[in-house]
């Protein structure tokens, strides 16, 4: 059974949201038009945890109509929960005795409804989870690596345009976790919270993205799983009839055998 939640406007939509409460998917608040003279505080460019940094999939322009994120979170407070799985495939580095690559860390753009720019009081932990053997409509693939950080940092960035603090969310793994060079997988880190503060990871909406960095993006094959909305693993691209063919993540880490 969906859960209902507060359905979140801006003022821009505020005429289309007479209804406060409404059966949702777990996208966040704000499609539509970005509204005029709010502009962005500058470039996001790849986290300062992601050192030495693999890939960064590129910033989020919230200037841009389609600026948007995704319900990632384990709201234990609320009793919702939803996952973002990101797509990557590590390049190789030109060493062909190079296989693999060994991550140290994997960042998410979140969004947070928390007043603080510290991380949310409520913040319990992060979770995470690496999945392979093609991650499909209802099926989540084989699952890999997965557990609780290690560590974590929330890296604020900024209070973006719709009041929404922004933070890199960092999960920073105990042993690095090696994938294979050339090999598609899917990625997600998940914060739990244990009060009201509401999760999302941010998309990418700008293509070819500013910024991106290292290996390519996969687009249009993210997947969001939550019993809490009824998706199994079901293209996060068009989830809430919204676009998110992808998300702004990055992951550090070097080559290996």
């Amino acid at each position: 059974m969906k859960k209902r939640v507060v359905f979140l406007c801006t003022a821009v939509l505020a005429l289309a949201c007479v209804a406060a409460y409404a059966q949702v998917s777990p996208t966040s608040r704000h499609e539509g038009t970005m509204p005029v003279g709010m502009g962005s505080q500058g470039p996001l460019v790849a986290p300062a945890s992601c050192s030495p940094c693999l890939w960064y999939s590129g910033d989020s322009d919230e200037n841009a109509v389609g600026y948007n994120g995704l319900w990632n979170s384990n709201q234990t407070g609320l009793g919702l929960s939803g996952a973002v799985y990101v797509p990557f495939v590590p390049a190789p580095d030109g060493n062909p005795l190079h296989l693999h690559a060994a991550v140290t860390s994997v960042s998410f753009y979140i969004q947070a409804d928390t007043t603080s720019t510290n991380p949310p009081p409520d913040y319990v932990n992060t979770t995470y989870e690496f999945r392979s053997k093609q991650v499909l409509s209802g099926s989540g693939g084989t699952l890999g690596k997965h557990g609780t950080c290690y560590s974590t940092t929330w890296n604020y960035v900024r209070t973006d345009i719709y009041g929404y603090n922004t933070y890199f969310l960092t999960c920073f793994f105990k042993t690095p976790i090696k994938v294979a060079v050339g090999t598609i997988g899917w990625v997600n880190i998940l914060p739990t919270l244990n009060g009201s503060t509401m999760a999302y990871v941010v998309n990418v909406n700008d293509f070819p993205p500013a910024n991106q960095l290292g290996w390519g993006d996969m687009e249009d094959d993210s997947f969001v799983n939550s019993s809490s909305f009824g998706y199994n693993f079901s293209p996060a691209n068009g989830a809430g009839g919204v676009a998110f063919p992808q998300f702004s993540v990055a992951m550090a880490g070097t080559y290996v055998d």
